[in-house]
């Protein structure tokens, strides 16, 4: 086997590759003259275990500390890939750790907490299969307007001079709403037929 590139070996510690080609993966790193893909490997599953730690508007010093270390020495393009799979579309099992709901504060509303910003939901229902969902972004930093908001393949919208937002008519078989802005993207599971 060629050298596994940095995305095969975040794929393999992810539990993304197929039994064939975990298998592959797991021969190459076996073998003791791979040093450079099982230091890959180890900073990869670093990061993962910081990622859990990360729930905090600011981390604490010695997180911050901890996460210069693992970046320091990594190239730039490696790092920007793997930060973005954690809020990229196709890695949704992946978003859900970084936005967790904090709370079912009345039956129809939400509270999510990341990083980046906190999101509020109100749910209502407006049909069988339809639900509206209104909500408010809180972004930890800048402007809360301009934000997208997209639920499924709906047409998306903007937020409001305050992060307000509303989607109409939203099928309650839509798994994910995503939040676009210029520095990023995040997915927030949700299950709307338990909500509505």
């Amino acid at each position: 086997m060629d050298e596994p590139d940095f995305e095969s070996l975040l794929n393999w510690v992810e539990g993304r590759l197929d039994a064939k080609e975990a298998a592959e993966v797991e021969r190459y790193l076996d073998d003791p003259e791979h040093t450079q893909a099982r230091q890959t490997v180890a900073w990869i599953r670093a990061l993962h275990e910081s990622r859990a730690e990360m729930m905090f508007p600011e981390p604490p010093h010695a997180l911050r500390g901890r996460l210069n270390t693992l970046f320091s020495g990594r190239q730039r393009d490696q790092a920007d890939r793997f930060l973005a799979g954690l809020l990229d579309e196709h890695t949704l099992a992946s978003a859900a750790p970084a936005t967790r709901a904090v709370g079912q504060h009345a039956p129809n509303q939400l509270a999510y907490l990341s990083p980046a910003l906190d999101v509020i939901f109100e749910i209502t229902r407006t049909g069988s299969e339809y639900v509206r969902v209104e909500g408010q972004l809180l972004p930890k930093d800048g402007p809360a307007a301009g934000f997208e908001i997209r639920a499924g393949s709906d047409i998306a919208v903007r937020t409001r001079e305050f992060g307000e937002f509303a989607l109409e008519s939203v099928n309650i078989s839509v798994r994910a709403i995503r939040i676009s802005w210029v520095g990023g993207t995040l997915n927030i599971p949700v299950d709307l037929r338990e909500q509505a």
